[in-house]
């Protein structure tokens, strides 16, 4: 069995790590694993992403969802959380996303994530053009 590192041992901000312990102690299954609802893909994909189940279109049905659904949290993004994550605030953790233009450069790059400080975690989507058209590949950084 693979033993994951404690908290203290990630070298985090005394902030982060609360902020952290809450998420994976105090909601979902409460044992330091971790389960969000992705809310913030639908609205990527387009409306017909809610056809299906034209209920789920509805940002208080799906935070509904993953506080009963035993979530360690929701990730949507900016707009609905502004409008409608108050009434749930406390309840389910939010993971609030913030999606940015597509850069092309390394300058561009170096740009958008300036902001990013040491110990914060960024999760990239980059897009490679391949002899079938484009691929994804998801990559998780560190900042050192």
């Amino acid at each position: 069995m693979t033993t994951r590192p404690t908290l203290s041992d990630v070298g985090l901000s005394t902030g982060k790590k609360a902020r952290l312990h809450r998420i994976l102690y105090r909601h979902g299954l409460g044992n330091g694993t971790a389960i969000f609802l992705p809310y913030d893909q639908g609205l990527e994909h387009g409306p017909r992403d809610f056809f299906a189940n034209p209920v789920a279109a509805d940002p208080r049905y799906s935070i509904r969802l993953a506080l009963d659904g035993g979530f360690n949290g929701i990730a949507v993004q900016i707009g609905l959380a502004e409008k409608f994550y108050w009434d749930f605030a406390g309840e389910v953790p939010l993971i609030l996303k913030l999606n940015g233009k597509p850069t092309r450069t390394r300058a561009e790059f170096r740009s958008a994530i300036e902001g990013v400080q040491a110990g914060d975690i960024v999760t990239l989507e980059v897009l490679r053009r391949t002899p079938d058209g484009w691929d994804t590949a998801i990559v998780r950084i560190r900042a050192r």
